[in-house]
């Protein structure tokens, strides 16, 4: 990533269950795809080779959000070390 770039983490209980973007991104990009990582539909957000929003949801509700974009992979690994089981401690 840019030295400059901010990237943005946000979970947030969801009991509804319904699929909810928490990310506060909603700017227009290019593609808007589906993608399935560590088991999840994942909502990916790209302009060209830079991904800048994924959200998914469980029990709780994910985003990730890149100020100035990152490469497919980066975003995929962030994704892959979400650790759920904290991530269920802080949504409570």
């Amino acid at each position: 990533t840019a030295p400059d770039d901010e990237i943005t983490y946000r979970t947030e209980k969801n009991d509804s269950g319904e699929e909810r973007d928490i990310s506060g991104n909603y700017e227009e990009y290019e593609t808007v795809s589906t993608e399935n990582i560590n088991g999840n539909d994942v909502t990916v957000k790209s302009s060209g080779d830079s991904y800048y929003n994924a959200v998914w949801n469980d029990e709780n509700s994910y985003s990730i959000d890149s100020s100035n974009g990152i490469e497919k992979d980066d975003m995929v690994k962030i994704i892959e070390s979400v650790d759920y089981s904290e991530s269920e401690k802080s949504a409570e």
